[in-house]
């Protein structure tokens, strides 16, 4: 059986000093065109851009499923 969807991997190296950190964000998404794309990518780039996309995206989610309820 012949899958065509398209698939992502990432891979990359982190060299940390002893007791270092580093904070990796993964930007997943779509555009209506390139120009839109490199915008998008361009704003998350600030920091805490991305934290705030992402509570702005759980904030909405939460919302929209919380819109109906089944008793």
């Amino acid at each position: 059986d012949h899958d065509d969807r398209p698939v992502a991997a990432f891979l990359t190296t982190l060299d940390l000093p002893a007791n270092g950190e580093a904070t990796v964000t993964v930007l997943l998404g779509q555009a209506g065109d390139r120009r839109r794309a490199e915008a998008a990518i361009t704003r998350l780039l600030a920091p805490g851009a991305a934290d705030a996309a992402l509570a702005e995206t759980r904030a909405w989610w939460t919302k929209t499923l919380d819109a109906v309820r089944v008793k």
